[in-house]
């Protein structure tokens, strides 16, 4: 059974794309979902001038690398909405580029300590085993943080 603790976002598209790219891009955040074992993603659908918390606007557009995010953080630590642009529209179907950027929209940064999906020259295309303990362990504390309205840091969350 897969648990419903982390906070939810709904990436909409503001682009025009085809059917089959859109069924690729939420295949991959299956995947993604499925290797964190927790419902992070669901589909959302809005009206263009109307403003969501908690939607992630995903969009193609001539931008000069293949993906870009961008992220606000609410004053709980939580990501409150986002942006991720793709260069073209058969990026939404390429599994490193996709699952990069969304880890970027659950509020992680780049590394360069492990094949990880996160480190910018790494060919993997699926979160690695540490990907996934890192991304628990920071979820994990940031909870306790909450709970205990402890201080921003690791040594503070279990005083």
């Amino acid at each position: 059974m897969r648990s419903r603790r982390c906070q939810k976002f709904a990436p909409i598209a503001r682009s025009r794309f085809s059917a089959a790219d859109s069924a690729n891009f939420w295949h991959l955040l299956d995947r993604m979902e499925a290797d964190f074992g927790v419902d992070l993603f669901k589909p959302a659908q809005v009206e263009d001038s109307v403003y969501y918390d908690h939607t992630i606007v995903v969009t193609v557009r001539p931008i000069s690398s293949d993906g870009l995010t961008f992220i606000t953080w609410d004053g709980s630590g939580s990501v409150f909405d986002g942006d991720v642009r793709f260069r073209s529209a058969t990026a939404l179907s390429d599994a490193r580029l996709v699952t990069h950027e969304m880890l970027h929209v659950l509020g992680f940064g780049h590394t360069t300590e492990w094949r990880s999906a996160l480190n910018r020259h790494s060919s993997t295309d699926r979160l690695s085993l540490e990907d996934v303990a890192y991304a628990q362990m920071t979820y994990r504390v940031r909870d306790e943080q909450r709970a205990r309205d402890a201080t921003i840091g690791l040594a503070e969350a279990y005083r």
